[in-house]
């Protein structure tokens, strides 16, 4: 989902499912997105007839919901798939997100053992955030912000959209060191800077 799922919506189905294919006919099968973006029945409709166990779908959970398992549920029904690969808790800044959001971690633990979710973990939109997502147990994946300008990486101000630039950098790529001696997935965000470059 880029920019919020803006783009994807703006194209309309029809060319959203000649976009998803013709990625799928190149090799790529790894489909990010979240319920902030609004996309899971786009989705839905644009995977239809592909083999569900040659695509790695991604979602995330914004918020704190009262009920974690029904809003997975919902989603999965949005999807139209049994289990999705990795479930995330959306958007940590806060340095006590995992206590913050600890209903979803319990949650999410709880799917993963159902095997309705493959793997849980975090996108983090700060600094103080990602440096407990590195070191945290819980986590199975890390969505981290990066790319070698530093446009819109995590910075040591806990807003989402902090400026950034280079010179925040070294400090996201020591947490990704962390987070690989840890065992944690990372998949990389922002790699083209939001589309600034």
């Amino acid at each position: 989902g880029s920019r919020g799922g803006s783009i994807q919506r703006n194209l309309g189905q029809e060319d959203f499912n000649r976009l998803l294919r013709y990625a799928y006919d190149q090799g790529i099968n790894y489909i990010d997105t979240a319920q902030s973006y609004q996309i899971h029945e786009m989705i839905r409709k644009a995977i239809q007839g592909l083999p569900r166990e040659k695509l790695f779908i991604q979602s995330k959970m914004s918020g704190v919901p009262e009920k974690p398992l029904e809003v997975l549920d919902r989603f999965r029904k949005e999807l139209n798939v049994d289990y999705i690969d990795s479930l995330l808790t959306h958007c940590a800044t806060s340095k006590t997100w995992i206590e913050d959001r600890k209903r979803i971690l319990d949650a999410l633990e709880t799917a993963k053992a159902k095997k309705i979710i493959r793997a849980h973990g975090v996108s983090c939109h700060s600094l103080p955030a990602l440096t407990q997502a590195a070191r945290h147990e819980w986590v199975d994946v890390n969505l981290v912000r990066i790319n070698p300008q530093g446009a819109h990486i995590d910075t040591p101000v806990t807003e989402w959209n902090a400026k950034s630039d280079r010179s925040h950098l070294d400090a996201v790529v020591e947490q990704i060191k962390t987070m690989r001696a840890k065992g944690h997935g990372v998949i990389g965000m922002k790699i083209i800077g939001n589309g600034d470059f």
